[in-house]
């Protein structure tokens, strides 16, 4: 039996929540991105981690608005749609 990947869930969870199939690409980039960036899979991820990689992004990689809109709205999508986390949790 083969083994789900995190990846791969997200994948399923944003189809059937009907997000649009030209945004879901983007998600798993953004998600891949903060798990290549600390090394551990998102759930091992604090909210306090989520911050400092927030922070990051704006002042070490200087992303744009829309990069930053993206990344947060792809991890706001997956700690909710696949770790079933209130937005209270993960942010905290």
């Amino acid at each position: 039996m083969k083994t789900i990947t995190v990846y791969e869930q997200f994948e399923h969870e944003l189809f059937t929540s009907r997000v649009f199939t030209e945004t879901v690409p983007g998600y798993i980039r953004h998600l891949s991105e903060l798990v290549w960036h600390f090394q551990r899979l998102p759930d091992q991820i604090l909210g306090a981690e989520l911050r400092e990689y927030l922070m990051y992004l704006v002042f070490e990689r200087k992303c744009t608005y829309y990069k930053m809109r993206g990344t947060i709205s792809a991890l706001r999508a997956f700690f909710r749609f696949v770790l079933h986390y209130s937005e209270a949790r993960y942010w905290n």
